[in-house]
């Protein structure tokens, strides 16, 4: 793998993160929508749609959305 490809990765992860950290529903216990299945879902969706993904990063996204999800 190349630096750029490296940056490149370490950016999408970045970006990832990032929106995850924007999905308080996913994370935040104290957040009312936090139990709130539908708003999760929803969120889980924005995650996988906001990041241009690459395959591996794609297999690890539908696994922490598909083992956390409802």
């Amino acid at each position: 793998m190349s630096e750029d490809e490296k940056v490149g990765h370490r950016e999408l992860l970045q970006d990832f993160i990032e929106s995850y950290r924007n999905e308080t529903c996913l994370w935040k216990t104290t957040c009312k929508d936090y139990h709130d299945r539908n708003k999760k879902n929803a969120a889980y969706d924005r995650l996988k749609n906001r990041v241009n993904l690459e395959q591996g990063l794609t297999r690890f996204i539908n696994l922490v959305c598909g083992t956390l999800s409802y």
